[in-house]
């Protein structure tokens, strides 16, 4: 059967070779050759046919090879995505960017404010350009014969590279690879920031190269050696309500926190409607564990956290939580405090009943309330306990107690909390506003409402 098998190769044709190959473990380019093209095969079509670049080079398992010459009139890579406003620049004249554009040797792509772009590359590599990118496109070897990638000029782009080639830097610097998930990042002074997630990297940089791992990355100053590899901040763990209620305005503020990351010294926050992070809603930045995205419009989102170090490297991001954020009613069914959310209306929230949520609505007293999410038809999916948080007190002392004075009334303490350096404060309601403390308060102290805090202060 394999000497039959090998015949039968021997006389494929191109039209009878697939179109791709994925690298196995222990696969060689002759191995290869040899199992499309047979014995005495020779390799340089197959190195040139996937931009392998200069031997010796090794390839690696899950890599996916082309078995067939590409279209000389095929594009170098296509815009698979973009949100205005996103131009390209071809023969030397900037157009506004379609959808599906094919970009060619020496193209450019340049995102503006809140813009964001997809390229896909010719071996199916994809980039993903942030806000304020602008990207050169390479397709084949330069006169040496060595592979070329795109070259990130300035601004900060995801990529996911599926064979070999490089991403260039200002100042001649390359980040060498064949298959790798990662950020490259140049700023205005042409310095480039390499964070790698998966995969083997080398950098390299005034002929001095540095060999990145899984969560590692390097400084490269434009024409400078790169940096020593330095661990990534690992992912932030952030916290965010499934459910936020719109106010009457049919806005809602996204409230999202998370636990202090060791080396992080600022993170960022994005709100998308996709799971790629292309179609961006918000973006924050903050040098706190917490977050607020405000003027939000009811929806379905995907959200995330990315923690910076010192020099500016970024980690792999968080796990996305999704929220929905709906708009619902005033009316009271049947009951103080329930509210009907129609499937219709809003998107459904189908998650555990029981589960204490954050929200901020104006047409429900501050405290705990019971939502009943409805289907179309009218049934009840699932009673969701909301929290309705009050606005962050006001402090002062009167005839020597701390007095906390709510600009709200509040019906009901239940999730009140006052924690001082010595423990849980006790307090009593003076009246529908406002509490004081039954012990002197001392130290850091802090009010929260269901684990959400409103307010720290020092006695």
């Amino acid at each position: 059967m394999t000497a039959l098998w090998a015949v039968a190769v021997l006389f494929m044709t191109a039209e009878e070779r697939p179109a791709s190959y994925t690298v196995q473990p222990g696969d060689t380019c002759q191995l290869v050759t040899e199992r499309f093209w047979g014995k005495g095969a020779r390799v340089e079509e197959l190195h040139r046919w996937n931009l392998l670049g200069q031997t010796p080079h090794t390839l690696v398992p899950g890599q996916v090879l082309r078995l067939r010459a590409p279209d000389p009139k095929s594009p170098d890579a296509t815009l698979t995505f973009l949100k205005p406003s996103v131009r390209a620049r071809t023969s030397d004249t900037w157009q506004p960017a379609k959808l599906g554009m094919g970009l060619f040797r020496l193209d450019e792509v340049n995102t503006l404010k809140r813009a964001s772009a997809e390229l896909t590359l010719r071996d199916e590599s994809q980039l993903l350009l942030d806000e304020n990118a602008l990207v050169v496109i390479y397709g084949e070897p330069n006169a040496q014969k060595v592979s070329r990638g795109p070259a990130v000029i300035e601004g900060e782009v995801r990529m996911a590279l599926t064979a070999a080639r490089g991403v260039e830097l200002p100042g001649g610097g390359t980040v060498n690879t064949v298959k790798a998930d990662g950020v490259v990042a140049v700023d205005g002074a042409r310095t480039g920031r390499v964070s790698i997630f998966d995969g083997d990297v080398v950098v390299e940089s005034a002929k001095v190269a540095v060999k990145l791992k899984r969560d590692e990355g390097t400084v490269v100053r434009a024409g400078a050696a790169p940096l020593p590899p330095r661990p990534l901040p690992q992912p932030p763990e952030p916290q965010v309500a499934a459910l936020i209620i719109a106010g009457r305005d049919g806005l809602a503020s996204i409230e999202v926190k998370w636990p202090a990351v060791a080396n992080a010294q600022r993170y960022r926050v994005q709100l998308a409607n996709d799971g790629k992070f292309l179609d961006l809603v918000a973006v924050e930045s903050t040098l706190d564990t917490n977050a607020t995205l405000r003027n939000v419009v009811p929806g379905h989102y995907r959200l995330r956290v990315i923690a910076f170090d010192a020099e500016g490297l970024q980690g792999r991001a968080s796990v996305v939580r999704q929220t929905d954020v709906v708009r619902i009613g005033a009316g009271v069914d049947g009951a103080a405090g329930v509210v009907s959310v129609r499937g219709g209306e809003a998107p459904v929230f189908a998650g555990p009943p029981g589960v204490a949520l954050e929200a901020g609505v104006e047409q429900l007293p501050v405290g705990r309330h019971t939502v009943r999410v409805l289907d179309g038809d009218g049934g009840t999916i699932a009673p969701v306990a909301i929290s309705i948080r009050p606005s962050a007190p006001v402090v002062r002392t009167e005839q020597g107690r701390l007095v906390l004075e709510f600009p709200t009334p509040i019906a009901s303490v239940e999730g009140l909390t006052v924690r001082d350096s010595r423990g849980d404060v006790p307090f009593e309601r003076r009246n529908d506003r406002s509490f004081w403390a039954t012990r002197p308060v001392s130290g850091s102290t802090t009010v929260t409402w269901d684990g959400f805090d409103l307010l720290r202060f020092n006695r």
